[in-house]
């Protein structure tokens, strides 16, 4: 099988709602919260994703795990795009954590500065 693109990881055949890349998702983002929390000059995370391959639901549930696992000392803002957006804003706003959200990309760097200054 051949890449669905030169950029893509994934075989042209992948099934992107599958649970394996439903748990990848998952672990990405507990990876990259881990990363950013213990820098004391993080001062806000801001989560931008236009979901083509990887639907929004998957990622929102992502970021509502990682948000779990990990102490979050910052704010997050989280912009979404893509398949599945409304029930990925659904999930996020469900999911009774303190999350931003945000429109498009401007609305969430307007946010993630006006958070971050807080």
């Amino acid at each position: 099988m051949r890449p669905s693109s030169p950029l893509s990881p994934f075989p042209s055949s992948f099934p992107s709602s599958s649970p394996w890349v439903a748990n990848q998702c998952h672990c990405q983002v507990v990876k990259a919260f881990k990363i950013f929390t213990p820098d004391d000059k993080v001062k806000a995370i801001l989560v931008n994703i236009f979901g083509g391959i990887m639907k929004c639901d998957v990622i929102a549930s992502g970021i509502i795990n990682a948000a779990k696992q990990v102490t979050l000392k910052v704010p997050v803002v989280v912009r979404l795009e893509g398949t599945n957006v409304d029930k990925g804003k659904r999930i996020l706003k469900e999911s009774g954590m303190t999350l931003i959200t945000a429109d498009d990309l401007d609305d969430a760097a307007k946010k993630a500065v006006k958070a971050a200054s807080k």
